[in-house]
C-alpha cells in the first residue's frame, strides 16, 4: 500500500499559497530546508517564479472589481514569472476599446504586453481562482450593458430538426372501448440565415384519420434594420388591431438584435456628481443596477425593462461617504418605447379565413417611435377591399401618477347590402406603488360605436351571410396588494358588452400566504353571460401544499408535496381534491403524482409517470371516474439531423446548441436536466437565447474517471432560429501515480514533467510521486530539473499495477 509523506509537500504548497499574485519578484529559497538526511536534490525552481505554473486553467474574471464571466486563461512563462496570456481579442470581449489603443497593439492573437499601457493591471489570486483585471475608464468600450459584438454571432450549423409529441388514450365505459392516437410534429430546417418552420398534425380516432399541414413559412432576420422578414403562412400580432391569419409577407422589428438593457422600456436617469461616485439604483428592496461615475454630469440609459414594478430610487455615494438621493417615477405599458427607438410591423398578404381574392387581400401596419423618455406616439392601419382602418394613439410614463395609453381608431366596413362607419376609444393604466406594495398592472377600457366593426367580423358576415354581433364596450382590471409576511391579495375583473345587449362577466380575487413551509390560497370567481344573467357560475376554492423533506437513498435533499383542494358552487355541491407528488432517482427523472377528487356524486382518482431521459420523455396515466376507466399515454422529444448523423433529445428549442464530445458517450452536461451525450458524442441544448451568450458546462463532477477534458465551459452566441455546435475536446485516458527514480536516486522534488508538446503535466512530489492523468496505453515524458538536467520517462500500463488509478515504480533514463 503506497503512501504520501506530506512534510515537504505541505512546506511547499504554504510557500505557494502566500503569493496572491503572479507577477512576482523571482526569489529563492533554502532547498536545504526540505531536503532529506542524505542531501537528496530538491528543486524549488519552478515556484520561485510564481505561484502558479504554465497551463490552463479556469478562473472567475472581474474588470474594475465587478465579476464578468468564467473563462480558461492560459499562463506561460515570461521574464522568470508566469503571465496570464490574454490576446487583444480576449481583452476586447472583456470591456477593452481597441480603437483607443496605438496600431503597435494590433496582434490580436499573441499574448498582449498590457503593462504597456499605463494603468491597466492584471492582478491574478490562485487562492480564489481569480483574475482581476483594471481596465482604466479612457480605454472602456462604452457599448451599453449586453452588448454582444456581432462579429460573435453564430448562423449554427446547416441541418433539419422536429419536436414531436406521440400520444394515445385507451377508454372503457360500460362494457365499450374506443382509442385515438394522434401525432403534434413541429418541423425545422436551416440553411445559412434562412429558417423554414412548420406544423404538422395526424390523429386516428377510432378509425376516422385526419392529417393537417400548416403555419409553413421561411424567415431571414436582416441585422441592418433590426428586423425579421417573414414568408408564408403567418399571422399579424393583434397589438393594435386583432390578429388575422393570412398567406403573405411579414416585416417586423426583432428586439432580440438588441442587447437585453436596451429592450423593452426603461426610463433614462440622469444626474450630478460632485466627485468620482458610486450610482446605485433600485427598485422597492432589490438592487438592479450600479456603476461608478466620473465627476459631473451622468446619464443611464442601459437599464434593462423592468416591467410596471415601481419607482427607481437613485443614490449617489461619493467618495467622502456623503450619500444623495432622488426617486424616478416609473410606470410601464407594452406600447412604451425607449426614447429615439422605432417599433413596426407590417402584414401583406391574403387572409386564410376569406371566400374569396376580394375579401383575403389586406394590408395591416403599426408604428411605435419614442419620442424621449415619457411619450411614445403610434400609429396603426388596416386595409382590405371591404374594411378600411386607421388608428391613431399616445403612451406616456407620466412620472408619480404611473403610465397610460389612449387610441382611437376609425373604421369603415363594406357588406353585402350595406355600409358602416364608426370609432372605437381604448384606455390602459398601469401604475405599481412600491411603498404599499400595491401593482395596478393593467387597467383599461374600450367603447366602440354601434358602427364599429373589426376586419374578422367583416369577413365573417360576407362569408356565412350571418348578422354579427358586434362589441361595445370592454373594461378589465388586475390589481396585486402585497401584504408583506401575511401574503397577498389579488382580484381580476372583465366586462364586455355587446351591441345586442347580451354581456361577460367575469370576476375573481384570491388570497394567497405562506406560513411556514405550507402554502395556502383561498379564491373566489364568478362567470355571468348573456343580458338576463340566466348562465351563472360561481365557485369558492381552497387549496394548501405541504412539503415533505427526505433523505434519498443517495444521501441528497428530496422533497414530496402533499395537496389538499376545496370546490363550492354556493349550491351546497362541494368537491374534495387530495394528491402527492414529487420525483425519484439520482437526477429526479421520474415525477410521479396520485390524486384522488370526491363530490356528492362521483368519486375519481388518478395516478400519472413521468420519465424524463436524455433523448425522450415519456408519460403514462390511469383514471377513473365512476363507470369510466382510461389509460393515457404519450411520447415527446426533439430529433435533429445534422452531417454528423442524426440526434435525438429533448424538445429542440427554435434556438438551440447541439453539443458534440469528440465521439465520446455519457458525458453529461453542467445544469441540464438528464442531458447526456449520445453513442455518438452528441447532445441537444434547447431553448437557447439568440444574440446572447449561452454557457454550456460539461459536468466534471459526473465525469466518469478514464475521461480528461481540457476545457469543460464553453459559450454560444446563436443567432435567431439558428443550432449552433460546440465541441469539447475529450479524450480517454487513465490515472497513475508512479514513483519514479534517477539514476538510482529519486527524482528532485519540484522537477516539471512535460507532455509531447512540452506543456507542464505535473511536477514532482516526496520520493519521486507524480501524479498522471490522460495517460494512454504507451506514453512518454520528460522530466526537467535545474538549469539543464533532464531525463526521459517512458510508461507501458502493463507494466505498472492495477486500480482505481494505476501505480508502480519506474526508472527515468
Amino acid at each position: 500500500m503506497m503512501t504520501l509523506r506530506l512534510n515537504k509537500v505541505a512546506y511547499c504548497l504554504l510557500l505557494c499559497m502566500t503569493q496572491s499574485t503572479v507577477m512576482v519578484n523571482a526569489e529563492t529559497f533554502d532547498a536545504a530546508f526540505l531536503s532529506e538526511g542524505d542531501g537528496a536534490a530538491v528543486d524549488l525552481s519552478s515556484f520561485s517564479r510564481s505561484s502558479i505554473l504554465p497551463g490552463k486553467y479556469i478562473f472567475d474574471i472581474y474588470v474594475n472589481d465587478k465579476y464578468l464571466t468564467n473563462e480558461e486563461i492560459v499562463f506561460k512563462n515570461h521574464d522568470d514569472s508566469v503571465e496570464p496570456c490574454l490576446s487583444l481579442e480576449e481583452l476586447s470581449s472583456l470591456g477593452l476599446d481597441l480603437t483607443k489603443l496605438g496600431e503597435q497593439y494590433f496582434d490580436l492573437k499573441s499574448c498582449f504586453a498590457y503593462k504597456e499601457i499605463n494603468d491597466l493591471g492584471i492582478d491574478v489570486d490562485t487562492s480564489k481562482q481569480a483574475l482581476s483585471i483594471s481596465i482604466p475608464q479612457a480605454y472602456l468600450d462604452k457599448n451599453v450593458r449586453g452588448f454582444v459584438d456581432p462579429s460573435r454571432w453564430d448562423n449554427g450549423i446547416n441541418s433539419a430538426y422536429m419536436n414531436y409529441h406521440l400520444s394515445g388514450r385507451n377508454t372503457r365505459y360500460q362494457g365499450n372501448a374506443s382509442n385515438s392516437l394522434s401525432a403534434n410534429v413541429l418541423l425545422g430546417a436551416n440553411f445559412n440565415e434562412w429558417r423554414y418552420r412548420g406544423s404538422l398534425f395526424v390523429s386516428d380516432i377510432t378509425g376516422s384519420s385526419d392529417v393537417n399541414i400548416s403555419n409553413n413559412y421561411i424567415y431571414k432576420v436582416i441585422p441592418a434594420i433590426e428586423s425579421k422578414l417573414k414568408v408564408g403562412e403567418l399571422n399579424s400580432s393583434g397589438s393594435v388591431f386583432s390578429s388575422n391569419r393570412y398567406d403573405g409577407v411579414q416585416l417586423v422589428t426583432d428586439k432580440n438584435l438588441m442587447p437585453e438593457s436596451q429592450q423593452g422600456f426603461a426610463p433614462v436617469i440622469k444626474g450630478i456628481a460632485k466627485s468620482n461616485a458610486l450610482v446605485t439604483v433600485k427598485q422597492g428592496n432589490s438592487t438592479i443596477y450600479q456603476t461608478s461615475v466620473q465627476p459631473g454630469p451622468f446619464v443611464i440609459d442601459d437599464l434593462y425593462s423592468t416591467g410596471s414594478s415601481g419607482d427607481l430610487h437613485v443614490e449617489v455615494k461619493e467618495e467622502d461617504n456623503t450619500v444623495s438621493s432622488f426617486i424616478v417615477p416609473f410606470s410601464s405599458l407594452p406600447s412604451l418605447q425607449r426614447a429615439g427607438h422605432l417599433g413596426y410591423e407590417m402584414n401583406l398578404g391574403k387572409l386564410k379565413d376569406a371566400d374569396d381574392l376580394k375579401d383575403g387581400l389586406f394590408l395591416d401596419g403599426n408604428f411605435y417611435y419614442g419620442l424621449n423618455n415619457t411619450f411614445t406616439v403610434y400609429n396603426a392601419v388596416q386595409l382590405n377591399t371591404n374594411y378600411q382602418a386607421l388608428s391613431v394613439g399616445v403612451a406616456a410614463n407620466i412620472g408619480q401618477f404611473g403610465a397610460f395609453s389612449i387610441n382611437t381608431s376609425y373604421a369603415k366596413s363594406q357588406f353585402e347590402n350595406s355600409d358602416s362607419e364608426g370609432v372605437s376609444t381604448s384606455v390602459l393604466y398601469s401604475k405599481s406603488l412600491t411603498s404599499t406594495g400595491m401593482n395596478v398592472s393593467l387597467a383599461g377600457y374600450r367603447y366602440s360605436s354601434k358602427g364599429f366593426y373589426e376586419l374578422s367580423d367583416v369577413i365573417q358576415e360576407n362569408s356565412t351571410k350571418d348578422n354579427i354581433n358586434n362589441k361595445k364596450a370592454k373594461a378589465n382590471i388586475t390589481v396585486n396588494q402585497s401584504l408583506g409576511k401575511y401574503g397577498s391579495l389579488y382580484t381580476n375583473y372583465y366586462k364586455q358588452s355587446y351591441w345586442d345587449g347580451s354581456k361577460e362577466n367575469n370576476f375573481l380575487i384570491g388570497y394567497n400566504a405562506t406560513l411556514k413551509n405550507i402554502t395556502l390560497g383561498l379564491s373566489y370567481s364568478q362567470v355571468e353571460n348573456d343580458s338576463q344573467y340566466l348562465n351563472s357560475d360561481k365557485m369558492i376554492s381552497l387549496n394548501a401544499s405541504i412539503p415533505i423533506n427526505y433523505m434519498d437513498d443517495k444521501n441528497t435533499l428530496s422533497t414530496s408535496y402533499v395537496n389538499y383542494s376545496m370546490d363550492s358552487d354556493l349550491d351546497g355541491n362541494v368537491a374534495h381534491r387530495a394528491s402527492v407528488s414529487g420525483a425519484l432517482l439520482e437526477n429526479k427523472e421520474l415525477q410521479y403524482s396520485a390524486s384522488t377528487r370526491v363530490d356528492s356524486r362521483d368519486f375519481s382518482g388518478n395516478v400519472n409517470l413521468n420519465y424524463s431521459s436524455s433523448h425522450a420523455e415519456y408519460d403514462v396515466g390511469y383514471s377513473k371516474n365512476g363507470d369510466s376507466q382510461t389509460v393515457n399515454y404519450s411520447m415527446k422529444g426533439g430529433i435533429i439531423l445534422h452531417e454528423g448523423g442524426i440526434t435525438f433529445g429533448q424538445n429542440v428549442g427554435n434556438t438551440s446548441v447541439l453539443v458534440s464530445t469528440s465521439g465520446v458517450a455519457n458525458v453529461p452536461l453542467y445544469n441540464q436536466r438528464n442531458v447526456v451525450t449520445d453513442s455518438q458524442g452528441y447532445a441537444i441544448v434547447s431553448y437557447a437565447r439568440p444574440y446572447k451568450e449561452n454557457t454550456v458546462e460539461v459536468d466534471v463532477n459526473h465525469l466518469d474517471d478514464n475521461l480528461e477534458i481540457e476545457k469543460s465551459v464553453k459559450k454560444a452566441v446563436p443567432t435567431d432560429g439558428a443550432i449552433a455546435q460546440l465541441t469539447f475536446d475529450i479524450k480517454k485516458g487513465y490515472k497513475a501515480l508512479i514513483n519514479v527514480k534517477y539514476q538510482g536516486k529519486w527524482l528532485p522534488f519540484g522537477s516539471s514533467v512535460l507532455d509531447k508538446d512540452n506543456n507542464q503535466a505535473s511536477i514532482v512530489g516526496d520520493e519521486g510521486k507524480i501524479y498522471l492523468s490522460g495517460l494512454q496505453e504507451k506514453q512518454s515524458y520528460q522530466i526537467q530539473w535545474g538549469r539543464d538536467k533532464s531525463c526521459q520517462l517512458d510508461i507501458e500500463l502493463n507494466d505498472l499495477k492495477e486500480g482505481r488509478i494505476y501505480y508502480g515504480q519506474k526508472d527515468c533514463i
